[in-house]
């Protein structure tokens, strides 16, 4: 019996957009932290990122998600991806670096926070993005139901009507009391 090939590197894995893109990028070689939590996290395991600044966190997320995105026969109309971050300037950052990814994969992204004027907001309401950045309140105020509770954000999120997230991606959270992780990265 022949066993299959295994990719050089876990870039070796996602899509061909993907893989061009992170050559584009000049991305050779994965960082440590890329090479331990991109497997898992395609294996659809929740993952709790844990690396100092500059070590690829953000593609070490964001990436595989992008690329459970991309291999979905058909894409139904809303948001698939949160990206929950704790501050609103935080959003911002990661707009700027996202939005390289996901116009050159025409993936639609949007930001939303208390500040969003009116007429974004309208815009999100009548074509929602594929992916949406935002802060916990933000996403709680517009979810309808109850409040969210610690550990249900995930399953809260998938149940939502014109929601249907692959996953939701939180970044840099002060506390992981509580937080559902069945595999930690450490680098």
């Amino acid at each position: 019996m022949t066993l299959p090939e295994r990719p050089k590197n876990v870039f070796d894995g996602f899509v061909k957009p993907i893989r061009r893109l992170v050559e584009e990028k000049g991305f050779k070689t994965p960082t440590e932290t890329q090479e331990k939590a991109i497997p898992k996290i395609l294996e659809g395991k929740n993952v709790l990122l844990i690396s100092p600044t500059a070590t690829g966190k953000t593609e070490s997320a964001v990436l595989p998600v992008l690329d459970m995105l991309l291999r979905t026969p058909e894409r139904r109309r809303g948001i698939k991806i949160l990206y929950v971050t704790p501050l609103k300037a935080l959003n911002r950052d990661m707009l700027e670096r996202l939005e390289w990814w996901c116009n050159n994969l025409d993936i639609k992204l949007a930001v939303r926070h208390g500040d969003t004027d009116t007429k974004e907001r309208t815009r999100q309401a009548r074509s929602p993005p594929d992916m949406l950045i935002t802060t916990p309140e933000t996403m709680q105020a517009i979810l309808p139901g109850k409040p969210a509770v610690p550990g249900a954000g995930e399953a809260a999120v998938g149940n939502r009507q014109g929601l249907s997230a692959h996953r939701v991606v939180s970044h840099n959270w002060q506390s992981t009391k509580g937080c559902p992780v069945s595999s930690r990265v450490r680098t």
